[in-house]
């Protein structure tokens, strides 16, 4: 079961009314067309992320919620028009990097990265780069041996690291830290392909997962 364009059409009505009795209505909607297919490809990528990390969660719980958390936002729009899914370790105190898909009208989006990195975290990771460490260096390469996936993380307005390689700039200047692919695709979105790319593009990104790992697990 894949999804379609009555997935983003679903969502975009669904947000359009922006009502709790409207939803109720068309619930069912929601299963056969967001939920229903989610699930579906939740378990199509889950054998690629046990390959990955035997300690990700890959369950239907990985799945956002429809309903948006309005208490701390002026926006107050009870519903999402995008979707998503993060797989990762589950938490024990501290952020790990996570595998993530997300869709909505603009189109696709997948990779892998931290949420929030913290502080110390960040640091790690740095620190890793300076010193070229090996989980760096292999990071790196599969970074550079590919065009699916870009670094993303907000950058430094200035640069903090002017005697660092160039090479090394553009990792050490972020205040976060993932690899993103961001599609608009269609087709693909809409097809029974869509899984075995997710999960092949994961893979690709296994040395950088572990490059972020690494200073998950040093906290």
């Amino acid at each position: 079961m894949a999804f379609s364009e009555k997935t983003l059409a679903f969502l975009f009505e669904n947000r359009m009314h922006d009502s709790q009795a409207w939803y109720q209505e068309h619930k069912n909607q929601y299963q056969q067309y967001v939920a229903q297919p989610c699930k579906a490809m939740i378990q199509q990528v889950q054998p690629y992320l046990a390959q990955i990390d035997p300690q990700i969660s890959c369950t239907p719980r990985c799945m956002s919620r429809i309903y948006r958390d309005t208490r701390f936002s002026k926006d107050k729009s009870l519903f999402r028009t995008c979707f998503w899914c993060t797989f990762s370790r589950p938490r024990d105190g501290r952020e790990y990097p996570a595998f993530y898909f997300e869709a909505g009208q603009e189109g696709f989006s997948y990779g892998c990265g931290f949420y929030h990195a913290s502080t110390v975290q960040m640091q790690l990771l740095r620190q890793m780069i300076l010193e070229q460490s090996p989980s760096y260096l292999a990071a790196r390469q599969a970074m550079d041996s590919q065009q699916t996936f870009s670094l993303y993380g907000e950058l430094y307005k200035r640069n903090h690291f002017p005697d660092a390689p160039s090479e090394q700039q553009d990792w050490l200047n972020r205040r976060n830290m993932g690899a993103s692919c961001q599609s608009t695709d269609f087709p693909l979105l809409f097809s029974d392909a869509l899984p075995q790319v997710l999960g092949k593009g994961y893979v690709q990104l296994v040395p950088f997962y572990r490059f972020l790992l690494n200073a998950a697990e040093q906290v």
